[in-house]
């Protein structure tokens, strides 16, 4: 696939426990997808990502995700509230600092 965005009714998914947006052109999430609050498992590496939305610390439940080869400049802090997160590849983007782990 060669997506370029993901909808915003995606948030009406309220079970959704994987995400596989992986090897695409996606330049951002949707901010809605905040409310997809029993996501485990994000999957969006080799895209054109260029930040996430704050509503990606919304995951309490996200165990795994995968951000590498993106266009990243920073992840937000709101990550931090990823409590579950057990595993995150974000490698081959721009990232200057991971300061939510602090």
């Amino acid at each position: 696939n060669k997506l370029i965005s993901l909808p915003n009714s995606l948030s009406n998914c309220n079970n959704l426990q994987y995400l596989y947006c992986y090897n695409n052109n996606l330049i951002s999430l949707p901010n809605s997808l905040g409310n997809c609050d029993k996501l485990q498992f994000l999957r969006c590496h080799y895209n054109k990502l260029i930040s996430f939305p704050n509503s990606l610390g919304n995951y309490t439940t996200l165990q795994r995700l995968y951000c590498n080869n993106n266009n990243l400049i920073s992840l937000p802090n709101s990550l931090g509230n990823c409590i579950n997160l057990e595993y995150l590849s974000c490698e081959n983007n721009k990232l200057s600092s991971l300061l939510f782990i602090l």
